[in-house]
Order: C-alpha cells, then structure tokens, then sequence
C-alpha cells in the first residue's frame, strides 16, 4: 500500500500524516473499517484494478465499466499519466482535501471512503457480508469547485452578499438522474446552531449520466444577513429531488 513495488503495509512507514493521524494508525483503522464488505459489479466480483497514482484523467480498462476513464483533477500535478482504478495518491488527496497544486480550495475532501471508491469504479455497489447494501444507488461527488477568484480561493463572505461558484458533479451511482428532477443548493452550517438550507437552486437541465463526464453546475450563493463574517469552510453543497406534483 505504500508504493508501486509494494503492494502491501509497511508497518515502518509513519511519514505520511492526514488529519494529524499516522499512517500506520490510519491504516490499522482502515483494515477494521472495511473488514467484510467487498464491491461488485452487476452483483458479481470483478478484477479491480489499482495504480499508484494518476494525471487529472484516469483510463479505461477492461470491463469497462466498471473501469471507466473518469475525471481525477487532484492528480494535475502528475500529468499526462493516465492509469486505470483507484488511484492510491490521488486518494490520499481526496481524503486529507489536499493536493500538490496550489489551488487546493478547488477540490473538496471526501473523509468517507466510500465516495473515493465510487468515485474510480463506476456503477458499482457495496455490499457486506451479509449483501447488505453499503451505499445507496443514487449518490454524487462534487469533483471542483470554481469560485470565480484569481487566486482560485473562496472569497471572504460579506452577511448579506450574493457570490457566484460553479460545482462539478460526478453521478457515481448505478442510475442516470433525469433532467428536471434533480439539482444542486447548499446549506450553511455553524457549531451550535440548526443549519440554514438555501431555497437557491440550479435544476439539471440534462440527464446527468452515471460515471463521467462531470456535470458543472453554477450556482449563487447568498449569505445571510447577520452582524458577522461566515467562515467560508462552513458552507455545503446538497441535492434536491424536484417535489412531486
């Protein structure tokens, strides 16, 4: 797990920290996480395929799906590579929300390791010991987010100030999400407080296919009127189902 030689857990490697977690400890808590559960394709097993890292693309490989070439954009950096699967760099980066460029901003953090499985292997389900489903099938990752900044960060939020941002959106679950009954709002959140749902919101004006491309979705957002700045991490993105008529 800790090279492209290696493909298995070096116990002496500790260099690697994510969230002030060692590596040697993050992978013991992985191991019990995820002891159990396996991943198919079509309610079968298939050869999963793993690299060590990847260029902002993955590529394609057989069966395809699952092994879909789909948008990596933290792996900028290790362009023009293209390898397909789960890339395990890119994933460290998707996991801490950092990566090697300098607009880190751009790229949200996934803490929970099914959307980064999701995310390399499309149309794919996860099932427990048991069968028991894992993840459900309509789900989504938002890939990028572009604030519209030259220095490619959020801007700091003024209460009562309205802010333009565009969102890419991955389908990774097993369905197309049809045109009109799906689309992207956001919500604000602070400690101590009920969170503030927005009623803005930007309707899919396509079907957004399973796997890739990303969908881009722009929206606005509005920050409400209090004496006070919000912390721009506060903010998060949400899908909404179009109410039944």
């Amino acid at each position: 797990m800790d090279d492209s030689q290696k493909q298995s857990y070096n116990p002496y490697r500790t260099d690697l920290d994510v969230g002030g977690i060692s590596e040697k400890e993050r992978y013991r808590r992985l191991v019990e996480e995820v002891a159990g559960i396996h991943m198919t394709y079509l309610s079968d097993d298939f050869d999963v395929q793993y690299r060590n890292k990847t260029g902002a693309e993955s590529s394609a490989f057989p069966p395809s799906p699952p092994h879909l070439a789909v948008d990596d954009p933290v792996g900028a950096n290790y362009e023009p590579l293209r390898n397909p699967g789960l890339a395990q760099i890119n994933a460290n980066h998707w996991a801490s929300g950092q990566d090697p460029t300098a607009d880190n901003a751009k790229h949200p953090a996934w803490p929970d390791y099914r959307s980064i499985l999701v995310h390399y292997y499309t149309y794919v389900s996860l099932v427990d010991s048991a069968g028991n489903g894992l993840a459900p099938g309509i789900r989504w990752n938002a890939l990028k987010i572009d604030w519209y900044t030259s220095s490619s960060q959020p801007p700091i939020l003024i209460p009562g100030g309205s802010y333009p941002v565009k969102v890419a959106v991955q389908n990774t679950g097993i369905i197309d999400l049809p045109q009109g009954q799906w689309a992207l709002s956001y919500k604000w959140a602070k400690a101590g407080h009920s969170d503030l749902s927005s009623s803005k919101r930007v309707w899919a004006s396509s079907t957004i296919l399973k796997g890739d491309p990303p969908t881009h979705s722009p929206l606005r957002l509005m920050t409400f009127p209090i004496g006070e700045q919000v912390p721009t991490n506060r903010s998060s993105t949400s899908t909404a189902r179009q109410p039944a008529s």
